[in-house]
C-alpha cells in the first residue's frame, strides 16, 4: 500500500495580524523615505554655504564607497590619563613637560586610586570627550572608485533594460548617451541606440554610435559649450537685418548732416539715386560699403 504523503498546514495570519504587519511596513516605508528627504535636504543646505555641487556633495557623503581610517574604541583610562597629564604640563615649562609613559609609571598609584572614586557620570563624561575627538580627527583616507563604478554600471544596466522594454512594447526609436562631467570623474561613455538610430547616425551624420559618443564626451570636457554661441547661426532673419542696417545707416547719415550743416531737417537716405541726391548734393557718402550692393 502506497503511503500518501499529508501537507503539512501552515498557520494563517489573522486579520489583526495582517493588519499589524501593514501598519509596521508603512511605518518603515514612512521613516525610509523621511531619512532620504533629510539626507536631500542636507546635501542641499551642504551645497549652497560652500559654493559645492549636489553631485559633488552627494559622493562626498556616500558611506558605502569611502575607505575611512579606523581608529580604537574610545577609552575611559586613557582619557583620564591625559587629562591630567595635560592639566600637569600646564604649569611646567615646555621643556620640563611629562611625558606620557614617564608621567604614567611616577604616579601610578595616585592616578588608580583617583579613577577608582570617579563615577559613572565622570567616566561616561570622559569617554563622550574621546568620541567626540576621533570624530574631529577621522578623515577620508581615499575614495573607492571601484565602489561607485560597480554601482553606476548597475544603474545604466537597468536604464538599458528599460530602453529595450520600452522600445519594445511602446515601437519607439530613440538615441541614449551618457557621458562624463569632467576630467575627474572614472566612467565612460554609455549609449543605447534602436536600430532605426543607429541608421540615422550612420547615414545623416556619418559617424558611428561610439564615436558619436566620443564627440560628446570631448565637447563637455574641454568646455566647448561656453562659447559655442559664437558658431550659432544668427537669430534675426534677413528682413530684419537688412532693416537693421538701414535704421543704422540713416541714423549716422543723419548725425552727420546735423553736425556738418547744423541743420535738422529729416533727410532721408536715397539708395535709388545715392550718388546724386546723397554724395553729390550733401557731400556724404557711405565708407567701407561694397560698390556691388548699391542701390540696396
Amino acid at each position: 500500500m502506497a503511503r500518501t504523503k499529508v501537507p503539512t498546514p501552515h498557520p494563517k495570519l489573522t486579520v489583526s495580524q495582517k493588519i499589524a504587519r501593514c501598519e509596521k511596513f508603512r511605518a518603515l516605508t514612512d521613516n525610509v523615505n523621511n531619512a532620504c528627504a533629510a539626507y536631500m535636504r542636507e546635501v542641499l543646505a551642504i551645497s549652497k554655504k560652500h559654493g559645492r555641487s549636489e553631485r559633488w556633495v552627494r559622493h562626498q557623503l556616500y558611506l558605502g564607497g569611502n575607505v575611512s581610517k579606523k581608529s580604537c574604541r574610545p577609552n575611559t583610562w586613557n582619557a583620564f590619563v591625559h587629562q591630567r597629564l595635560n592639566d600637569i604640563n600646564e604649569n611646567l615649562a615646555k621643556g620640563e613637560h611629562w611625558k606620557l609613559m614617564e608621567f604614567v609609571e611616577a604616579h601610578k598609584g595616585t592616578l588608580l586610586s583617583h579613577y577608582s572614586v570617579l563615577t559613572p557620570a565622570q567616566k561616561m563624561r570622559y569617554k563622550d570627550e574621546v568620541t567626540q575627538l576621533h570624530v574631529k580627527k577621522q578623515q577620508t583616507a581615499r575614495d573607492n572608485p571601484r565602489g561607485v563604478q560597480c554601482d553606476m554600471e548597475a544603474s545604466f544596466d537597468a536604464m538599458d533594460k528599460e530602453w529595450i522594454t520600452l522600445s519594445y512594447h511602446l515601437g519607439i526609436e530613440g538615441i541614449f548617451i551618457a557621458v562624463r562631467g569632467g576630467v575627474d570623474d572614472l566612467s565612460g561613455p554609455r549609449l543605447f541606440f534602436t536600430n532605426k538610430a543607429e541608421k540615422f547616425a550612420r547615414a545623416v551624420l556619418d559617424l558611428e554610435p561610439h564615436r558619436l559618443a566620443l564627440k560628446l564626451e570631448a565637447f563637455v570636457i574641454t568646455r566647448l559649450d561656453s562659447c559655442a554661441a559664437l558658431t550659432q547661426a544668427p537669430s534675426h532673419g534677413l528682413n530684419q537685418l537688412v532693416s537693421k542696417c538701414h535704421s543704422i545707416i540713416q541714423e549716422g547719415l543723419a548725425i552727420i548732416i546735423k553736425e556738418k550743416y547744423q541743420n535738422d531737417s529729416n533727410v532721408r537716405m536715397n539708395y535709388n539715386n545715392y550718388e546724386g541726391s546723397i554724395v553729390e548734393r550733401y557731400g556724404v557718402a557711405l565708407v567701407g560699403w561694397p560698390d556691388n550692393l548699391l542701390p540696396v
